[in-house]
């Protein structure tokens, strides 16, 4: 923001970075638990590979996701750069 940035874009910045680490762990959990998961799922009566419930929690995890950096986003758009800037 100390060289011009808009509230919205650092907003943008910050969930464009948490949106990222978000995809690798969706990538590397998906392909762990579709490995892993015929093993796991016996116990609670769920079919091993059911896409419906693989669907939901990705659901899920994505948009707790997304919610949860809205709150990092918000926190640096509204930083005044000057006092960051002395800090350093």
């Amino acid at each position: 923001m100390a060289i011009g940035a808009d509230t919205v874009g650092t907003q943008l910045l910050v969930l464009k970075q948490s949106i990222v680490m978000v995809a690798i762990g969706v990538a590397s959990g998906s392909l762990l638990a579709f490995v892993f998961t015929p093993q796991l799922a016996i116990p609670f009566d769920v079919e091993p590979r059911s896409a419906v419930a693989s669907g939901a929690a990705l659901v899920i995890v994505v948009g707790l996701s997304v919610l949860a950096s809205l709150i990092p986003a918000s926190r640096a758009a509204r930083v005044d750069p000057i006092i960051v800037l002395r800090n350093e």
